[in-house]
């Protein structure tokens, strides 16, 4: 009977779509068979009890718009318990949603801030099938004033759901929702799902609980680092040995003067003018202005009016106090030349941050204005900073990574700035800044200098090629290499990339055992010797950014948190771990792979 009542049961035509409805049943017509549970998570307990689950499928009503849809209980990818609940749904439109409902809303009996959910996608990010078709997920609270809330549990900055393997979902809530509060159910829902296709996603248990934030304990720092190798830090290196650096005042403007025998360079501001926009360039008599757009964003959103306070020339630096009238602190600016790069710093005098952004804005175009990509120096995707071409002049503006207590390096429409994140008290860093302008006709002399100590492995690795292999092919990748080497390359150190540590979705960073299906650890150790009796240098990927929630040392005190405590997402199906405990383990688990 309960299989007969599971297929239709009504159609109720709203807005142009049919909403149809069944009822999830306990026996999977379709299953593959009894499959195993994760081997990272061998022994592993659960850290809190599940409000809900899908051991029994009949208790979850199965509601669909533009898209058909069955819940099967199965065992075909058990995760703590033999069984998880599977759906299997087809798109009808590219628009489509499917919502699962409890038979009646969950009391939740307890005080509770943050949501988990474990399940097994459909997608890859990288496009298997195309990433962007993908269903997003959200969970739906009542209230208590019996409002629905409808809350988005994908994973921050992607389209969906892009993991085809088990995932703990994530949502950190301060307050939002009245208490107390009914689990209602899961929705998924799509904007440009593939029409006709089947689909299957596996769900497991769903948490509510109080995050209880213990303080943390890391190993203690270094005194000291190994950088920067000097006080300049990336100011450029430039060609002319003979030169001057000079600083005057006149006309209420501050002149900065680089000459040579063959090359004058004058910059000139006027702080009560603009303490960044008023930044003027003059070179073969001509001006140009070097920060149009330039501003100071402050987490009020209002406009700053500055006051200055007191302006000091002393030697080669021009000190500049200042208050901005719009509930912005006090802050100190200063201003130099060195060599040809005209250098300024910010520095907020109060130990609670009030900017979000500050913006270095543009340089004044001229004809012969070009942009310039460099394919080494780019933070992320955006691909810049950029070299500038002016009337005959290279420009380069950089924010000095060694100095900055910033968030994040940012560009909004080609301004290029520096980000101020709110903690997770909800405070930001107070600005401390320092800014670099390189000129130069010469574009070698407005490159940054790198101020890091030169690498150990520099003698090993300047003279070879470098290689990238992804296959875990293992046969293919010794014939493939067997051939490179037959036609005479000798000098390659090739790095073998993240297939090596998993077979599927599982994790690939904080362990130290190989993919066990692909033959584990003796079969990578037999493909590396062979590969060093070829005379090459061999190494497997490892990176300390990507955590994966299935990972046999999984610890949510390792996940960095955003301002509002939530995970921070790195990559697909996996949280990004604490700068600390990325070195703290590095240290471990480094020299255990390497062995």
């Amino acid at each position: 009977m309960k299989k007969i009542i599971s297929f239709l049961l009504f159609f109720i035509i709203t807005n142009h779509l049919i909403i149809a409805q069944n009822y999830g049943v306990n026996s999977d017509p379709y299953s593959k068979g009894k499959g195993e549970k994760p081997y990272e998570m061998k022994g592993r307990k659960e850290a809190h009890k599940p409000l809900v689950t899908f051991e029994d499928c009949t208790n979850w009503i199965v509601e669909t718009k533009n898209a058909k849809a069955k819940l099967y209980r199965t065992d075909e990818k058990p995760l703590f318990r033999d069984y998880v609940g599977k759906l299997v749904y087809t798109p009808t439109n590219k628009k489509c949603e499917i919502t699962l409902k409890t038979k009646t809303p969950v009391d939740i009996p307890f005080d509770w801030d943050c949501i988990d959910f474990w399940n097994y996608g459909d997608h890859w990010l990288w496009g298997e099938p195309k990433w962007q078709t993908a269903l997003k997920q959200y969970v739906l609270i009542e209230d208590a004033d019996g409002k629905i809330h409808e809350i988005n549990f994908t994973q921050s900055g992607y389209a969906g759901m892009v993991h085809k393997y088990w995932f703990l979902n994530h949502i950190k809530l301060n307050g939002e929702i009245k208490l107390p509060a009914k689990f209602v159910g899961i929705r998924f829902k799509g904007s440009y799902a593939v029409v006709g296709q089947e689909f299957i996603i596996y769900l497991g248990p769903v948490y509510f609980y109080k995050e209880e934030l213990k303080p943390l304990k890391f190993e203690p720092c270094p005194d000291s680092m190994p950088f920067p190798t000097r006080k300049e830090t990336v100011l450029p290196v430039i060609k002319e040995t003979s030169f001057n650096n000079t600083v005057k005042q006149s006309k209420g403007y501050y002149i900065f003067t680089y000459s040579d025998k063959n090359t004058k360079i004058e910059y000139k501001i006027k702080p009560e003018k603009g303490l960044m926009e008023s930044l003027k360039l003059k070179f073969n008599n001509k001006t140009i202005n070097l920060a149009e757009g330039a501003e100071i964003i402050f987490d009020n959103d209002k406009k700053a009016e500055w006051v200055i306070n007191s302006e000091n020339l002393k030697d080669d630096t021009l000190f500049v106090n200042a208050t901005n009238k719009n509930g912005g602190n006090n802050f100190d600016f200063w201003y130099t030349i060195n060599q040809k790069s005209f250098i300024f710093g910010i520095k907020e005098n109060d130990s609670t941050g009030s900017v979000s952004e500050i913006l270095l804005g543009n340089f004044q175009k001229s004809k012969d204005f070009k942009r310039i990509l460099i394919p080494f120096l780019s933070y992320g995707s955006g691909r810049f900073p950029r070299i500038e071409y002016i009337n005959g002049l290279f420009l380069f503006r950089q924010f000095d990574w060694y100095y900055s207590d910033a968030s994040d390096i940012i560009e909004r429409k080609t301004k290029h700035g520096v980000k101020y994140i709110p903690k997770t008290n909800g405070v930001r860093n107070p600005v401390k800044e320092k800014f670099f302008i390189n000129v130069s006709e010469d574009v070698q002399e407005v490159l940054p200098t790198i101020s890091n100590p030169k690498s150990p492995m520099q003698p090993m690795m300047a003279n070879r090629l470098w290689m990238i292999d992804g296959s875990a092919d293992y046969p293919k990748i010794k014939k493939y290499l067997t051939l490179l080497r037959t036609l005479g390359m000798e000098h390659v150190a090739v790095r073998f990339h993240e297939g090596f540590w998993r077979d599927e979705g599982e994790s690939y960073t904080f362990r130290t055992t190989t993919a066990p299906k692909r033959g584990g650890d003796s079969t990578v150790r037999n493909l590396v010797e062979y590969i060093k009796n070829l005379g090459w240098l061999v190494g497997l990927y490892s990176n300390y950014t990507d955590f994966a929630p299935v990972n046999a040392n999984w610890n949510p005190d390792w996940v960095k948190r955003g301002p509002k405590g939530e995970w921070e997402v790195s990559w697909s199906r996996c949280y990004a771990p604490k700068p600390l405990i990325a070195w703290e383990q590095e240290a471990v688990f480094a020299p255990e792979i390497h062995k």
